[in-house]
């Protein structure tokens, strides 16, 4: 059953864990600390709901208090967003997208959203604080092992509530999830197209071209010309790696620090659904190699093809 970060014990457990499996595993030199993650996605019954029930447990409120925070003011504030999300006409989106161009050009927006800016800290916080417990009690007892911790790809780190430039101090290696199928969750084109399917679906007078824009302001990408939303169940063009997947990947960098201490997760799908192609693995991986991140996890549930195969043995010879 669910655990809550934001228990101080669920950290202890691990780190004990952690302990036993050394000693019963003496080969095993490092750990992956796969999450937690809060919530990203919109559309509604989706896993990852960011709307969906929060947890309130005592524990989490205990954290916010000790923020100064009023946890159920901030998912009230959440609840409230929802419902401004679902009262979008093309002139208060034309405003946004005008109001919010520019580095500074957000600033009004936030101050006058103060609680939300207030759980983006909470989430911050509370993940930061799990992973420092479950790496200084791991790094207590076993100095030299490795503690690598994963997170969203960096267009909804923030929502997951990672901060990956502060990760340095906590972690030895990142491992940013660059999941970019479309089938199913956790697919990076599939939680996009969830943020302009659940937009349009709540404001049906919206035209297509304000979705869009608001949906590539809100993450923080640009669809490529070749290849707009509308094909995204389809393999992806070279385009999409060199400019989507490729700016995902060149924040890792910026916001990591070190190269040498980034190795995203790849793969094909999760769950069963439908796979990226061949030529887009060779496209993925063609875009790694230009950005200068040298190693990579390949994670998968199910079979890899031949093709698949023999794409990533190109690569690693």
């Amino acid at each position: 059953g669910f655990s809550c970060w934001n228990n101080p014990q669920v950290a202890e457990y691990l780190v004990a864990r952690t302990r036993d499996y050394v000693n019963q595993l003496p080969m095993f030199s490092g750990i992956v600390l796969d999450g937690p993650d809060y919530k990203w996605e919109i559309a509604p019954g989706e896993r990852d709901d960011l709307f969906a029930e929060y947890c309130a447990c005592d524990h989490c409120q205990n954290a916010a208090r000790a923020m100064g925070l009023d946890l159920m003011k901030l998912i009230d504030a959440l609840a409230a967003f929802k419902l401004e999300l679902q009262q979008l006409d093309d002139e208060k989106v034309r405003g946004f997208l005008l109001s919010t161009r520019g580095f500074l050009g957000a600033a009004d927006w936030w101050l006058s959203h103060p609680e939300l800016l207030d759980l983006l800290r909470f989430r911050y916080k509370t993940i930061e604080d799990h992973l420092v417990r479950n790496y200084e009690g791991i790094k207590n007892h076993l100095p030299e092992f490795e503690v690598m911790a994963s997170s969203r790809t960096p267009s909804y780190s923030a929502l997951s509530g990672h901060s990956l430039p502060r990760r340095s101090a906590y972690t030895d290696y990142q491992l940013p999830k660059l999941y970019l199928w479309a089938g199913n969750q956790p697919g990076f084109r599939y939680t996009v197209s969830n943020y302009v399917n659940t937009l349009s679906e709540w404001n049906p007078s919206l035209s297509r071209e304000s979705v869009v824009a608001l949906t590539e302001r809100i993450l923080g990408i640009e669809f490529p010309m070749d290849y707009p939303i509308e094909k995204f169940d389809g393999p992806a063009p070279s385009s999409f790696y060199e400019q989507v997947a490729g700016d995902e990947m060149r924040k890792m960098i910026h916001l990591t620090g070190d190269v040498d201490r980034l190795i995203p997760f790849i793969a094909l799908e999760h769950f069963g659904g439908p796979q990226i192609q061949p030529q887009e693995v060779r496209d993925l991986l063609r875009t790694l190699e230009d950005s200068g991140i040298n190693r990579y996890i390949f994670f998968h549930y199910g079979v890899i093809t031949e093709d698949v195969w023999k794409v990533l043995t190109e690569f690693s010879e």
